[in-house]
């Protein structure tokens, strides 16, 4: 069934402001563990962390989340209707707004404090979440969600126990919990060993002449200019340079992460989900058919692209796109990959 809910409440004019509450836990002891930044307001008793996040919502929306709390706690089955608007995906919505700063604050006291136990969080780390509404209304939201397993990869996943297929997975996992430095280092790490796995070389650069009055491109470039082409895959020269040109931004990123003083911040996760993004399609090439890891890839890709759709949550601005690209959706292939590609492009404002 397709879901409508987000025109319900974005059209509906009525909004009320409520109190997102939530609650998660910290390894060690910080010093004052405190943000006071409306509409953020973050306080600390011993070793839990209680967040505060006013926001406006839509008198249908809360209405809706009411009747969810009130059902689940009669323990009454939940009607299809309202099971498929899934109200509470957008007060995750709401707090995946807030997961930057945080994240951000706890960097800030790892390295000022030396806390060689505390680390970023995912919305998987909190709990006791409600919404107070202005009569001081407690309503539940069931969160965090459990995660289904991934038959799937079971199925498919005998000798693929592989070192690029590791780093891409310990990718993926240091992206959910904000952890970019490591996500972009092992996004590269893993493209390295890829290129090792399959014995992959790049063009060298023969001839005197050309060692003196040409650049000289590095072994990875090399390796892109080289391994990235028509000649591996399906997909148009168009669609491979954004692949590279990614790719090599992200090099020089992890280079900068390694070998100089660059950190990323919580607010650099579009970055971050490009890289992962630009990685799973490169994992499509004709190497990785002809090796039958292609389903496991395909696997992670979907893994991937499910947890990320569940922290992010619902958010009604994003929504307002949704008729435009169903309507891109709906053209030929060579459209659809024109709109793909060009949104999974590393824009100007993402890089650093």
């Amino acid at each position: 069934m397709k879901d409508v809910s987000w025109q319900q409440y974005y059209r509906d004019q009525n909004k009320v402001e409520v109190l997102i509450k939530y609650t998660f836990k910290l390894p060690v002891l910080v010093s004052d563990f405190n943000i006071d930044e409306h509409p953020l307001f973050v306080r600390q008793t011993n070793d839990e962390i209680h967040v505060n996040y006013h926001r406006l919502i839509t008198r249908s929306l809360l209405d809706d989340l009411i009747e969810l709390w009130m059902i689940r706690s009669q323990q009454k089955e939940v009607p299809e209707v309202l099971s498929n608007k899934s109200p509470g995906l957008y007060i995750v919505g709401f707090i995946a707004e807030t997961m930057s700063r945080i994240n951000e604050e706890i960097l800030n006291r790892k390295y000022l404090e030396g806390h060689v136990l505390l680390r970023t969080i995912s919305q998987f780390d909190i709990y006791n979440v409600f919404i107070v509404d202005k009569d001081v209304k407690y309503v539940g939201i069931t969160w965090p969600a459990i995660i289904p397993s991934f038959t799937e990869i079971t199925k498919v996943s005998k000798g693929f126990d592989v070192i690029f297929i590791r780093d891409l997975i310990d990718a993926v996992t240091e992206y959910f919990y904000f952890n970019f430095d490591e996500c972009i280092k092992k996004v590269i790490t893993s493209l390295e060993n890829y290129f090792i796995y399959y014995h992959l070389e790049s063009v060298s650069s023969d001839g005197l002449l050309r060692r003196v009055f040409c650049r000289r491109k590095t072994k990875f470039r090399r390796l892109i200019q080289k391994n990235i082409s028509e000649s591996f895959y399906g997909i148009k020269e168009r669609d491979l340079k954004i692949l590279r040109d990614n790719m090599l931004y992200v090099y020089q990123i992890r280079n900068r992460v390694t070998h100089d003083k660059l950190r990323l911040k919580p607010y650099n996760r579009s970055l971050c989900k490009k890289a992962i993004k630009t990685l799973l399609y490169i994992y499509q090439s004709k190497f990785i058919r002809e090796d039958n890891k292609n389903e496991y890839i395909m696997s992670v890709y979907r893994q991937f692209g499910l947890i990320s759709d569940m922290i992010i949550g619902r958010n009604l601005d994003r929504y307002l796109e949704v008729e435009n690209q169903e309507s891109i959706v709906g053209r030929n292939e060579d459209d659809f990959n024109k709109w793909a590609f060009s949104n999974l492009k590393i824009t100007k404002q993402e890089k650093i």
